[in-house]
């Protein structure tokens, strides 16, 4: 069974605004409301934050206004129907423009304990239509900071090439140091190497009920075309939601578990896709749909720091000569290969290939099968040139890890041990939907 996450994971709300997104679509007649059944279930997860100490914001669409004011859809009927349920005044701003200065200084001045409703987020064209590229999309991405309580670090100001182990390790030490003081992490990156970074999170730290999102653009956030608004906007979105949890990347309206996620477009905005497992989560128009939610007894988050970085990933082309293993020898205690089709070494057991490999796990080495294909991973046992290769001691499969992940994964493994032995099972062992 999978579960969502739910207002029992939150801790330390003293003082804390939060934004409650919630579902008081209910039927009106007449400025009147028919049915309480929505109302009625959102009062036991706000009196658990009020029970707190926290500052509740809540906010819901009503019916379709298409992103104009709509005063038969007003979500004025549902303040005092709260206020009645909860025992507390429930503020209400009638605010065409859902969050205007009127809404801010209201929502600035909330105490401890105390309650704001919203207008009708559709009276906004964003929550109907998110439009990249205009003044009111940046100005709606400022909003969502001004209502909400976002703190910013730079870890580090770099070209995404430039990125690698020591910048994953600083990202851990700061999520760790942050972790008991935040609801969730989203992490600005470079697109070229933001898988890599995804996929390393994911190792460094496992089983997080909070969100860690990645995101970026294709497009610098300057040019009027961008998509740094949406993808960020959309990060922010999704790492609040009820549903989020784990390391994620956000990009182009999909939601990507972090050990699956591949840059497969160098240019378009579409840019990344999950490899061979379903996307977490979709975004249609402003609407988030969730697939996959945080899986159930799920033991407490665990935070690593250590890589061996000694992981060198060979691609074979037909000809390759041999003795560029036996070079590799002095520098590097992993080999990844990337094969052909579902795997195997030109020559078979009789080739010069296999005889380098077989010297390279003798000195106590690991050797790692992978495909050079986009999906369905490698299997050695299929062909003969794949079967003798796989029963050398040192030798595993990739089965349908992505190539970031295996390279990553290895860095992580042999960082927390010497034995290859062991190594090879902490690789072996699936990891946030890894292998299957």
């Amino acid at each position: 069974m999978l579960n969502k996450k739910t207002v029992d994971d939150l801790k330390d709300l003293q003082g804390k605004k939060v934004l409650v997104r919630c579902d008081f679509n209910v039927p009106l007649k007449e400025g009147v409301i028919q049915n309480y059944n929505r109302i009625d279930g959102a009062i036991p997860t706000i009196k658990k934050l009020l029970d707190q100490g926290a500052k509740v914001i809540l906010c819901s669409h009503l019916g379709k206004p298409k992103g104009e004011p709509v005063p038969e859809m007003s979500l004025a009927p549902v303040a005092p129907a709260l206020s009645e349920r909860l025992g507390v005044e429930v503020k209400f701003v009638d605010d065409p423009k859902v969050t205007g200065p009127e809404t801010q200084k209201v929502a600035a001045e909330l105490k401890d304990g105390e309650v704001l409703l919203l207008q009708n987020t559709r009276y906004r064209v964003e929550e109907t239509k998110f439009k990249d590229g205009d003044a009111a999309s940046e100005a709606y991405a400022k909003e969502l900071a001004d209502l909400c309580e976002v703190s910013a670090v730079q870890v580090f100001n770099l070209d995404s090439t430039n990125v690698g182990p020591a910048q994953w390790q600083s990202i851990v030490r700061c999520i760790k140091e942050n972790y008991d003081a935040c609801d969730g992490f989203v992490i600005a990156h470079g697109t070229d190497t933001m898988a890599y970074t995804a996929a390393a999170l994911s190792y460094m730290v496992q089983n997080s009920a909070k969100p860690v999102v990645l995101t970026g653009s294709q497009k610098s956030i300057y040019n009027r075309d961008t998509d740094a608004r949406n993808n960020l906007y959309r990060a922010f979105v999704y790492a609040v939601s009820d549903g989020a949890w784990g390391v994620q990347l956000v990009f182009d309206n999909k939601v990507i578990l972090g050990t699956r996620a591949r840059k497969t477009r160098t240019r378009s905005f579409n840019a990344f896709s999950s490899i061979d497992y379903p996307e977490t989560a979709v975004f249609r128009d402003t609407r988030l749909v969730t697939f996959l939610h945080r899986p159930t007894d799920q033991p407490p988050v665990r935070f690593y720091e250590r890589l061996e970085p000694a992981v060198f990933v060979l691609r074979l082309v037909p000809g390759m000569r041999a003795d560029i293993i036996p070079l590799l020898v002095p520098h590097y205690r992993a080999l990844v290969l990337e094969s052909f089709g579902v795997g195997g070494l030109p020559g078979g057991e009789h080739g010069e290939m296999f005889a380098a490999l077989r010297r390279w796990c003798e000195s106590g080495r690991l050797a790692v099968f992978t495909t050079q294909v986009p999906h369905e991973g490698c299997d050695l046992a299929v062909y003969e040139v794949g079967r003798a290769v796989g029963e050398l001691p040192g030798v595993l499969e990739a089965r349908d890890m992505t190539p970031e992940a295996v390279a990553v994964k290895l860095m992580w493994a042999l960082g927390q041990t010497g034995d290859r032995e062991k190594a090879a099972r902490l690789f072996e062992t699936p990891i946030e939907y890894d292998i299957m």
